[in-house]
Order: structure tokens, then C-alpha cells, then sequence
């Protein structure tokens, strides 16, 4: 007789998805986006609204998350691995986004005045 417990057997691996099409239309669309708008607001009403920071900051943010979910369900081969690469790429591509449409801001010629 053997007294030795046998380990429980390992649970299942998740299934490997099918990795999607990546849309690189949505995805330049999302990350430049927020560029184009900055600067055209700037060079169309000026800089007698603060409007060129407000879509700067807002829709780089919201721009650069849509972008780095584009690409987190593209490159994650599961779902865990899809969620969580969405979210990390998510965060990087709304710092990448916002300073380029500060820069598009600035490069327009928006006047910050503090």
C-alpha cells in the first residue's frame, strides 16, 4: 500500500486564439487622430479658445487607449494575455498620443500662456 498523495493533475492550458486581423486604418487613425484635430483647432480658430489643449489632453488620451487596444487584441495570443497586453499598451499609446498632440499644439502655434 502506497501512502503517498498523488499530485492532482494539472488544469488545462488556455486555448491559443486566433490571432485578429490587425486594421492598421483604425489603429493610425486612433493614435494620429488626436494629432490632426490639435493642430488644425489651433491654426483654424487660433488661440482665443483653450480648446487645442482640451483635445490634446482628452482625445490623445482616448485616441492612444484605442490604439493600444487595437494592438494588445493583435499581438495577444489568449485571452488573459490579450486583456492584459491591451491595458499595458493601452497606457503607453495614451502617453505617446498626448505628447505628440501637445507637440502638434505647439508646432501649430499655440500660445501657452501660464
Amino acid at each position: 500500500m502506497n501512502a503517498t498523495p498523488t499530485p492532482p493533475p494539472l488544469a488545462n492550458e488556455p486555448p491559443i486564439l486566433r490571432r485578429k486581423k490587425l486594421n492598421w486604418f483604425w489603429f493610425f487613425g486612433a493614435l494620429l487622430g488626436p494629432v490632426l484635430l490639435t493642430s488644425l483647432s489651433v491654426l483654424v480658430i487660433g488661440d482665443k479658445t483653450d480648446l487645442a489643449p482640451g483635445i490634446g489632453f482628452f482625445g490623445g488620451a482616448l485616441g492612444g487607449m484605442g490604439a493600444g487596444v487595437i494592438l494588445g487584441c493583435h499581438v495577444g495570443r489568449t485571452s488573459s494575455g490579450r486583456a492584459g497586453l491591451s491595458v499595458l499598451f493601452a497606457l503607453i499609446f495614451a502617453v505617446v498620443s498626448v505628447t505628440m498632440s501637445a507637440f502638434g499644439c505647439l508646432a501649430s502655434g499655440y500660445n501657452l500662456k501660464f
